[in-house]
Order: C-alpha cells, then structure tokens, then sequence
C-alpha cells in the first residue's frame, strides 16, 4: 500500500543562528520498499524569516510522519505557502515580543 511521509529536520540559521524547519516529502509503495520520489519543501528561519538553502548537517531529525499521498506540495521546487506561513508567524512574533530577534 503506498504511503506519504513527511519529514521535517532543524537547522541552524546562517543569519540569526535560530532554528531553521526544513521539510521533504516521500512516497513509500511497501512497507518493505525504501522511500522514492523524495521532494524538497524548503526551509525557513522560525525567528526571523530567513528562507535559505539547507547545507550543513541538520541538528536534528523528527520522526517522519504519514501524509495524506495525494498532496505533493510542490511549486518551482518550494512550498510557497506553508513558508511564507512561518515568515509570517516569524515576523508577528517578533513584533508581538517588542524586541529584536535572536542575533540583533
């Protein structure tokens, strides 16, 4: 029976050294099978918006979760959507806090 994962992993950010969610979907046809059609999501800053390219090793790994196979998430290689909802809960936290970000 073929399954969805979604994986999420946290890095550091290159700007304000905050934690950085990076997101992946893949599709798993057996429970034997190895994972395949492994899409990149994307990744952004969760304290100051930054979105950047992941390169360094991430500091950790969650637990991959089932997701629903027929939504792939997918525009031009990022998920315009759900980043641009981290920005902006990064940039409400921000003003809601009432002082500068982590790094500023």
């Amino acid at each position: 029976m073929k399954k969805q994962y979604l994986h999420l992993s946290i890095h550091s950010c290159d700007n304000c050294k905050g934690p950085v969610l990076a997101g992946s979907l893949a599709i798993r046809e057996s429970e034997i099978t190895q994972e395949s059609d492994i899409r990149y999501l994307g990744a952004a800053c969760l304290c100051c918006g930054n979105r950047q390219e992941i390169s360094t090793a991430p500091i950790r790994h969650l637990l991959p979760i089932e997701w629903d196979v027929n939504f792939r998430g997918e525009r031009n290689g990022k998920c315009d959507a759900a980043i641009a909802y981290h920005v902006a809960a990064a940039e409400e936290n921000r003003a809601i806090a009432g002082h500068p970000s982590v790094g500023d």
